[in-house]
């Protein structure tokens, strides 16, 4: 969509509270923004999305649920939905506890919405319709939160404990992943705190099968995100009047304004599912690089599957791999600062005294620290929340083999290279990290050549190594970390005035 033609729905929109969400969706929708990681869709959820593309005359079943656990279930496309459980009208519990609430009320409701709207204006009008059911088509949401809206949601999430095999979204305690055990399959017990997608699980390990889980949540709430956010940018086009925009299926009732914000309310509780999915994914994908003996049963399930699920497996475990190897390298040089004998008393004092730290490169800023939406640098939990791509320092750009300086005084703990199995360069490449006073340390990444070693006494300005391009980088540049105890740092703030 062009600049112009989202300026004149922001003109249409102005009073609307939603407007800078609004813009967003329009002008970066988060359905287009690049993979976190590699990602597949498992075979049941493909039969499905082709099942779900053609017409149906099956209201026996909410369309595109039934299908994919019917076919997997009986090996034949189209068996019908898998076979009702006793338990899961438990399902309904938490529901109605929340609805005791005035907030769960509300939440109810959203999540209602998001199944209610997209049906709305298939409807007749309210004119056609005998009086008893005009109230009904009236408040469709309202009737369907007091009578179908729980049953609906459970069925459409997932959420009954007799689903099988519950798909899930959430971590449990001690990290050992959503949905299922390490000690078993899928069950009740161990699936997370909110289910996306009950879907039938492949035979396989169980790390196979939380992948396989998680993967059909995030295809099928990828795909229903693009749909709501389509749907929103057609909407908002027509209510601002665009020429040749395409117009609703019918005149929304209420008023576009109000439509226009339940729209937006539906695709915000997708889109945070979605966001949630992801981060369990990268966190199976973290939990299986710790453990290399998951990692090699992972590796042994998907050995017999199509060639791009054994490439995004590969990809995702080298990606995952990389950041779990580079962050125990450098925790367990921190450690060992305490075993360095060989700076005396007054070498320490001349370090705690300490400088404003100084920019390793005299470049060009070509990436500040933070989210970002460059598809290179990999998915990162920063403060409690989950950033599909984050961007853990500075970089500067220079040409080829420009000398990279010390920022500050200190003792370098590392100097070493990122590989990987074949001896390829990923992550920080050839890279230094740097310790100074009061628990900062200062990381060096994509180094041509490195010209220091462990243990070695360095001084502000002094250089450390050469610019290059080695390990996941686009071009010669330095990429520049500050870490306070371990966290990582905006190294913008923390520089020598006239350099920030």
């Amino acid at each position: 969509m062009s600049p112009a033609t989202a300026d004149q729905v922001a003109v249409a929109f102005h009073n609307a509270g939603y407007l800078g969400e609004l813009l967003s969706i329009i002008r970066q929708p988060a359905s287009g923004e690049p993979p976190d990681l590699r990602h597949f869709r498992p075979a049941a959820l493909a039969a499905w999305h082709r099942q779900s593309q053609q017409p149906t005359r099956d209201h026996g079943s909410v369309k595109g649920f039934g299908g994919a656990a019917g076919s997997a279930r009986s090996g034949g496309p189209g068996a019908g939905p898998p076979p009702f459980s006793p338990l899961a009208p438990l399902g309904l519990v938490p529901i109605l506890v929340m609805a005791g609430t005035g907030r769960g009320r509300r939440l109810i409701r959203r999540m209602v919405q998001a199944v209610v709207l997209p049906v709305r204006r298939w409807l007749p009008a309210r004119d056609r319709l005998p009086p008893p059911l005009r109230g009904i088509a009236r408040h469709p949401v309202r009737t369907m939160a007091l009578t179908l809206g729980p049953v609906a949601f459970v069925g459409l999430l997932g959420l009954s404990v007799g689903a099988n095999p519950a798909a899930l979204v959430g971590e449990g305690p001690g990290g050992t992943g959503p949905g299922t055990s390490r000690s078993g399959g899928s069950s009740a017990q161990s699936a997370g705190r909110e289910g996306i997608l009950a879907v039938v699980l492949p035979q396989g390990p169980p790390v196979w099968q939380r992948l396989v889980s998680v993967e059909s949540s995030i295809a099928f709430l990828q795909d229903r995100l693009a749909q709501q956010e389509t749907e929103i940018q057609q909407f908002a086009l027509a209510a601002a009047a665009m020429p040749n925009s395409p117009a609703p299926a019918a005149a929304p009732e209420p008023a576009a304004s109000d439509h226009l914000a339940q729209l937006i309310d539906s695709r915000d509780s997708t889109n945070q599912l979605y966001r949630t999915a992801l981060r369990v994914e990268y966190s199976i994908y973290l939990d299986t690089a710790r453990d290399q003996t998951e990692q090699q049963a992972l590796l042994a399930a998907v050995e017999q599957e199509a060639a791009s699920i054994r490439d995004a497996v590969d990809y995702d475990l080298n990606v995952a791999g990389t950041q779990v190897g580079q962050e125990a390298a450098i925790a367990a040089a921190q450690q060992k600062l305490q075993e360095l004998t060989s700076l005396s008393a007054t070498q320490l004092q001349q370090i705690k005294a300490g400088q404003p730290f100084m920019l390793p490169l005299a470049g060009t800023l070509t990436q500040p620290f933070g989210a970002t939406d460059f598809g290179l640098e990999p998915p990162l939990v920063y403060h409690g929340v989950f950033y599909p791509h984050f961007h853990t320092g500075l970089d500067l750009a220079a040409p080829l083999d420009a000398p990279v300086r010390a920022a500050a005084d200190g003792v370098v703990l590392l100097a070493t290279s990122s590989v990987d199995s074949q001896g390829h360069y990923v992550g920080y490449g050839n890279y230094v990290l740097i310790a100074h006073p009061d628990g900062f340390a200062t990381l060096y990444g994509h180094l041509d050549r490195i010209g220091v070693s462990a243990g070695q006494l360095v001084h502000q300005g002094d250089a450390i190594g050469l610019e290059g391009s080695t390990g996941w980088s686009t071009g010669p540049h330095v990429h520049f970390e500050i870490r306070h105890k371990g966290e990582l740092l905006d190294p913008a703030p923390y520089l020598a005035p006239g350099q920030r």
